[in-house]
């Protein structure tokens, strides 16, 4: 069984959209040309539009006037010179405009117009389509470029060799000059290639048209007889072009029929062969083979392919991008055309009423577009395996076609240069299909898919067992598949089956139709389960397990069979039942471990000694520790003051217990080595440390104490306190008059000083040459008050009490001071008075 899918390839082009005739449109659809009614050109004769790559509107002219893609006059084009030049009564100019793109430059567009009074003359303008918001605007530099002064109203364009670049041919009167512009990347070159032709024109001769062939290698001429004077006007004229370098020159005339037909019109066939012209007074269409070369065997070959409307007249042929030739008439309200234009005589497939223009009339012009028309068709066809798959081109313009199917299996089978191939594929799937069509220089490539489907079949499986809670799914889908029906009546791909009973299904394919069915029995729900992963604090044993029936088959994965089993060790513990519909199998994770010790440190503690000691953490299998200082290790070593906490934990809890360790601090004292000392000298005892508290021997609780004299030897004592700690220290005392050093020195000072600020006793300052080991002054008033203090012998009083001069008078003072001769020797206090005077 086969299914056709055509696939039409109608790629857009720079001639989907033409302008012509009085306000008449048409647009090329993959459908077809369709009428529209949205033109603002009106002309007679000549005119000229241009598309986009993508089939998209650019503009379209007259020759002295430019409308963009909205229809409104283009940016700039006001005042070209070109038809009618401003002078509507000199009628349209056959050939008044034509445009060609400016290769590898897709925005730009040169714009060639031809001037009708007068002489004629080629100009040209050049349109960038990036302008105006990419409505396109004429470049004010290069506007109404004159090429030639003096010329016909014909003109007609032909590519290069490299199917990029473009030659613009005009002819040139009077005489037989050619000129031939060529257009390249780097633009219009405006020194023409010459040629003498060979054919010489007067001035008179003007009205007619030029036209390419799609093979760039011959240019066609029509001429409309005016006057008598002109040149031979009833031939058609064949004319040699040499694409590589623009070299133009004369071939042959054809002589028609019918000597009163003022040729006009002119068309080549895509493949070169065969010439279309019209007459511009009877409109009668022919056609000529010109394969021969020879002008009698071409004049020989002419067929009337097609007839006018009465009255109307003849106008332009214009190759049309799906390579059918359309046929203007004058105020024709509809276009003839030549559907196989290809094809010889009848078989070129002449269409009298082809287009309805909707109302507007065509009049003679069509426009005109350069050599680059390779439109067709493509269809294919899709088939079963081992199924011939059939191709079909309908690129009429092509000169050969190569297709590739996309099967590299079949060796040289892959590829054909039919026109409509055939090809069997060996493997089911979807293929990518080339096709290339070649004309000339231009090439036209179509990518299409073709499908391969596999013959159609269904295996369902074989009857099935549905345990609680399943689902089944029988998805007979395919390539080539058209539609399902199952047994309840649904058309899915794919049924669900949960419940039990017979499913069946029939497949409606491309290649055949096929049916198979299954019985779905579903069993009653049976559950067991051995309850969540346990962690055991403490134990040592557990029993696992769930009530099975006895109908079951258990396995333990310690190998047991029993329900229940005891276990004592850490494991994932997996019980297997086997039942119809499989194994089921639930596993329980079971975790040994102890129980956190909930006593880790000693208690609270003072250290009296400044000493460091160590604390030492206990051990227990499966449980870690944490020291304060995030420490793990078996000792802990203190130093200071400090909180130290230790962190037991497991998967059974944490504990944390916390010791507070205070260091208190060594208590220490002066007192040194037991020693002797003089028996006329005293020793000041002290202890060193102001926050303890001190008990001496003698029962003082000060914290130092002077010696006494009273017996040879003396053992002093002291017990200091602090906090929690104590301590105890004493020191003996021998006491010798052999110790008792000689005092040989004095004490000098003066009994009246004069502090009036003349450098000359100043200051009451005592002197001496005793070695002094303590010192302290202090002077008083008459009334016994405390005037000055000091505990440096280097400093005396100035007479001032709290920045004021003291009064006149007497003074009295103390001074208290030690020797240093040994320790505490010759400690002394002296008094006297002395006299302040100013």
């Amino acid at each position: 069984m086969f299914i056709i899918l055509p696939f039409i390839s109608a790629g857009q082009s720079a001639a989907d959209w033409w302008y012509f005739g009085t306000n008449t449109g048409m647009h090329f659809t993959p459908t077809g040309p369709v009428a529209v009614l949205d033109g603002q050109l009106s002309s007679s004769q000549g005119c000229s539009s241009i598309s986009d790559e993508f089939g998209n509107l650019l503009f379209y002219s007259t020759g002295e006037f430019v409308w963009d893609a909205s229809h409104n006059p283009m940016q700039n084009s006001a005042g070209l010179i070109g038809n009618s030049n401003g002078f509507p009564a000199v009628g349209d100019a056959s050939q008044n405009s034509y445009i060609v793109p400016r290769p590898e430059h897709p925005a730009e567009y040169y714009l060639f117009t031809i001037k009708r009074p007068g002489n004629g003359g080629l100009f040209y303008s050049k349109i960038d389509m990036n302008l105006n918001g990419g409505l396109g605007a004429v470049v004010a530099a290069e506007k109404n470029i004159m090429l030639i002064d003096s010329t016909t109203e014909m003109i007609t364009c032909l590519r290069q060799p490299n199917n990029i670049d473009f030659w613009v041919v005009a002819l040139s009167k009077p005489g037989d000059t050619a000129y031939a512009f060529e257009i390249t990347s780097a633009g219009i070159n405006t020194s023409p290639v010459l040629s003498n032709t060979g054919l010489p024109l007067i001035v008179e001769d003007r009205l007619g048209y030029l036209k390419g062939s799609q093979q760039n290698d011959k240019i066609a001429m029509t001429m409309y007889w005016a006057q008598p004077v002109q040149t031979v006007p009833f031939q058609v004229r064949m004319f040699d072009f040499d694409n590589a370098t623009g070299q133009v020159s004369y071939d042959y005339g054809i002589t028609p029929s019918l000597q009163d037909t003022f040729n006009y019109g002119v068309e080549f066939s895509p493949n070169g062969n065969f010439l279309y012209v019209q007459s511009f007074i009877v409109s009668d269409l022919r056609q000529y083979d010109l394969s021969s070369g020879d002008p009698a065997i071409v004049s020989a070959s002419e067929q009337l392919v097609g007839l006018g409307y009465t009255g109307t007249g003849g106008g332009a042929l214009q190759l049309g991008p799906d390579g059918k030739i359309y046929v203007a008439r004058g105020a024709g309200a509809l276009l003839a055309r030549v559907n196989f234009p290809n094809d010889p005589g009848p078989l070129c497939g002449y269409e009298h009423d082809a287009v309805n223009l909707q109302g507007p009339v065509s009049g003679r012009g069509l426009p005109q577009f350069y050599p680059f028309f390779i439109e067709g068709e493509v269809a294919v066809i899709d088939a079963c395996l081992g199924d011939t798959s059939f191709f079909f081109s309908n690129y009429l313009s092509a000169d050969s076609v190569l297709w590739n199917f996309g099967d590299p299996a079949s060796g040289v089978n892959d590829t054909s240069t039919q026109t409509n191939p055939f090809h069997i594929y060996q493997i089911p799937g979807t293929y990518t299909v080339t096709h290339i069509a070649y004309s000339a220089f231009l090439s036209d490539t179509t990518v299409v898919e073709v499908n391969i489907f596999p013959t159609q079949s269904i295996n369902l499986p074989d009857d099935t067992v549905l345990c609680d809670g399943q689902t089944i799914v029988f998805d007979v889908g395919q390539p080539g598949a058209l539609s399902f029906l199952w047994h309840d009546g649904s058309t899915d791909l794919a049924f669900i089956a949960n419940d039990s009973g017979r499913v069946s299904v029939t497949l409606f394919g491309v290649c055949d139709t096929v049916s198979d069915s299954v019985q779905v029995l579903r069993l009653d729900p049976f559950d067991f389960e051995l309850g969540d992963d346990t962690l055991v604090c403490g134990g040592t044993s557990l029993v696992i397990g769930d009530t099975i029936p006895a109908a079951y088959t258990i396995l333990w994965s310690t190998g047991q069979s029993t329900e229940f089993i005891e276990v004592d060790s850490n494991a994932m513990y997996t019980m297997e039942i086997e039942t119809a519909c499989g194994i089921l199998e639930d596993s329980i994770d079971v975790v040994f471990a102890p129980n956190v010790p909930d006593s880790l440190l000693p208690s609270d503690t003072v250290n009296c000694f400044d000493a460091n000691f160590t604390l030492t953490r206990p051990t227990a299998a499966g449980v870690s520790f944490v020291w304060s200082d995030s420490t793990s290790s078996r000792t802990f070593e203190v130093g200071e003051s400090q909180t130290v906490w230790l962190a037991a934990s497991n998967e059974c809890g944490t504990f944390v217990d916390t010791m507070n360790i205070i260091f208190n601090g060594e208590l220490t004292t002066s007192f040194g080595a037991d020693t002797v000392i003089c028996d006329l000298d005293t020793v000041l005892l002290k202890g060193t440390d102001s926050l303890a508290s001190y008990v001496w021997s003698t029962g003082d609780t000060t914290d130092s104490i002077w010696t006494k004299l009273n017996q040879r030897t003396q053992r002093y004592s002291v017990t200091i306190t602090k906090g929690e700690c104590s301590k105890v220290e004493s020191i003996r005392f021998d006491l010798d008059d052999n110790a008792c050093p000689s005092i040989d020195c004095d004490i000098n000072f003066g009994n009246v000083f004069t502090p009036n600020g003349d450098g000359i006793n100043d200051l009451f300052r005592p002197t001496t040459d005793c070695n002094i080991f303590t010192y302290q002054l202090s002077i008083y008033n008459r009334w016994g008050q405390l005037v000055n203090e000091t505990n440096d012998i280097a400093h005396g009083w100035d007479g001032f009490i709290n920045g004021e001069m003291a009064a006149e008078g007497v003074y009295y003072f103390t001074l208290s001071y030690k020797d240093g001769v040994v320790v505490d020797v010759d400690r002394n206090i002296f008094a006297g008075s002395f006299t302040l005077k100013r």
